[in-house]
């Protein structure tokens, strides 16, 4: 890596711009953040937007209407909120576009193997190009093993 000078000025305006820039694209206050990587030649927040999923909620948990790609906690959103409200945001925009999103945050708390699973890879399918929709409850159980470092939240029920 090389470094040069520059004129402080300039920089200072190249990194107001920049801040300018994010504050009206990215929501402000408590998020997840970037919540899915973007596919190839995609973006995850158009997918999501595409699928209508701007200001959608689950519990204290909701899809920013700024930034589809985005989840805000209002103050009262669970890790389980959040959750829900990732798979179904998954589920929308496999369903409207056949891609399945990844997640860029990783899961903190106790959460199953079949909870984790469902977030990393989309639904079995019935033909060659008709999605399955399914519904899967979660168990909740406290003596699962300890789950891997990350930065959502600590787990179904703040566990």
């Amino acid at each position: 890596m090389r470094l040069h000078e520059a004129d402080p000025a300039q920089l200072d305006a190249d990194l107001r711009a920049v801040r300018d820039q994010r504050r009206r694209s990215q929501p402000s206050g408590f998020s997840v953040g970037s919540t899915f990587t973007n596919p190839p030649d995609d973006s995850a927040g158009r997918l999501l937007d595409a699928a209508g999923l701007k200001s959608r909620r689950v519990g204290g948990a909701e899809v920013s209407p700024l930034h589809a790609n985005f989840i805000i906690n209002h103050g009262d959103a669970t890790a389980r909120d959040v959750y829900d409200l990732m798979r179904l945001m998954q589920d929308s925009v496999y369903a409207h576009a056949g891609v399945w999103l990844v997640p860029e945050v990783q899961l903190v708390g106790r959460w199953g193997p079949d909870e984790l699973g469902a977030l990393a890879a989309p639904p079995p399918t019935i033909g060659p190009e008709e999605p399955r929709m399914v519904s899967i409850s979660y168990p909740r159980s406290p003596d699962l093993a300890t789950p891997p470092a990350s930065s959502v939240g600590p787990g179904p029920g703040g566990r």
